[in-house]
């Protein structure tokens, strides 16, 4: 029988680095490669200049080895640190376990090899991470009993096997991009129990089940059958149980919900999935249970107050953003916190003037918040199209931003600081932006007229 696991390679025999780190020295290896295959004559000095920064990048790497899963089970115990022992003892149960039951049936053929590599930190407190962008399990730095490095790889292995493509994933609404993520998280959670049952049956099977150790196991998992029992509970065929279990763990299950909402905030009208991908491995029978499972018991409805406001933005909710935005908690504090209110304001109002104009009426806007806006309104992205229609929306944003005062009566934002963004944006943006600029400097002109005729009749507003 061929065995999924052959195709991993093993990553080990250096010195431990951050994620942080080898992402930068992936990205400088592939960057490298790219202009060394596509050399240009006339930026020869350039990308000389650039080669030699990316190869300083790179020389940071730790000299490492590579071997396929077989032969790293195979190298001398005396020749391994103690991390890569352990590595080894629980990939030999693993990769011995995939030969007589399959954990994993099929890993995607990929572009980019399966590494479980031994050289990377996983990120933060996390015992063991799988990146899908560069087909690679990382394990903690945390020291690790066998059995839990068993389940971690299990739980980690089983995202590699569930890996969907780009084009696949385009495919999805935000809704089931969560129910998808959902189910994601439950199958692994699954299939890292069930390997370490197995390893913990064959570690315990010759004691008496009034081992403390295995009623404290038992106990945790409130099952009364026994280790064989958890073993068949944990069993692959029962996804449908497996995916209940897991919307049982309502606080493990809140912390994806609240990640997801971030990622994708949910549009009302999303519809539901019809279909699960087949990296699952979902038997036919099983597939209609799952989605209902999944239909009823994936909420749209986000639940942090930061990720209500993602939401309404995302559904154009302008009075509900409005709502949450100037909404207060009990001890004063806003209800959508300071960070995302000034994100959005710098980041989204821009050429959003329905929403700039919520976000204006909470009161919660600054003369700096103004600034922000204002730079971000005279600036276009490089591949970002300039057409009349957006031009007129930012013309909008810039009148009412203009306009806009404090419950005093007193303009947000000076003339002379309008001016000095105005003139910067002149420089930086030049004649792409002529016609926002003409408006802008028309705009402020009458203000001044304004005031200053206030000013002489004796009633000025600042």
């Amino acid at each position: 029988m061929v065995n999924a696991m052959d195709k991993i390679v093993v990553r080990f025999g250096a010195k431990r680095i951050s994620f942080e780190e080898r992402m930068a020295i992936e990205r400088a290896k592939a960057r490298l490669k790219q202009l060394e295959s596509e050399p240009s004559i006339s930026l020869m000095s350039v990308i000389k200049k650039q080669k030699k920064e990316l190869q300083k990048i790179i020389k940071k790497d730790s000299k490492f080895k590579e071997l396929p899963l077989r032969e790293f089970l195979n190298l001398k115990f005396k020749d391994l640190s103690p991390i890569e022992r352990k590595l080894q003892i629980s990939l030999r149960f693993l990769h011995k376990q995939n030969q007589e039951t399959p954990l994993f049936k099929q890993f995607p053929d990929r572009d980019e090899q399966l590494f479980i590599d031994c050289t990377t930190e996983a990120m933060m407190l996390a015992g063991g991470s799988f990146f899908g962008g560069m087909n690679m399990v990382v394990v903690g730095n945390k020291p690790m009993k066998e059995d839990d490095l068993v389940e971690i790889l299990a739980h980690e292995l089983k995202h590699a096997e569930q890996w969907i493509s780009p084009e696949e994933k385009a495919t999805f609404n935000n809704y089931q991009h969560h129910q998808i993520s959902f189910l994601k998280e439950a199958q692994a959670y699954a299939a890292g129990k069930h390997a370490r049952f197995l390893f913990e049956k064959r570690l315990y099977n010759f004691l008496e089940n009034e081992n403390p150790e295995i009623k404290v196991l038992l106990s945790l998992f409130g099952e009364e059958k026994g280790i064989d029992g958890l073993i068949e509970s944990t069993s692959p065929k029962h996804i449908v149980d497996h995916l209940n279990s897991f919307f049982d763990k309502e606080e493990y299950v809140n912390t994806y919900k609240d990640t997801y909402d971030e990622r994708h905030p949910i549009l009302f009208s999303d519809k539901a999935l019809t279909r699960i991908p087949s990296v699952f491995g979902i038997d036919k029978k099983d597939e209609v249970k799952v989605l209902n499972v999944l239909n009823k018991r994936v909420p749209k409805q986000a639940r942090t107050p930061d990720n209500q406001f993602f939401q309404a933005v995302e559904n154009q909710r302008f009075d509900k953003v409005e709502q949450l935005a100037s909404a207060k908690n009990k001890d004063g504090s806003y209800f959508v916190s300071n960070e995302i209110f000034s994100q959005y304001l710098m980041c989204y109002c821009h050429d959003n003037l329905k929403l700039f104009n919520a976000m204006l009426n909470t009161g919660r806007v600054s003369g700096d918040d103004l600034k922000m806006v204002f730079m971000s309104v005279f600036h276009f992205s490089p591949d970002e199209e300039i057409t009349p229609g957006s031009l007129l929306e930012r013309q909008n944003i810039f009148d009412l931003a203009v306009a806009a005062k404090d419950k005093k009566g007193r303009f947000l934002i000076s003339a002379e600081d309008i001016h000095d963004i105005i003139e910067f944006s002149e420089v930086m943006e030049g004649e792409k932006i002529k016609p926002l600029l003409e408006h802008a400097n028309a705009c402020l002109k009458k203000r001044t007229a304004l005031v200053k005729k206030r000013k002489n009749e004796g009633n000025s507003p600042v």
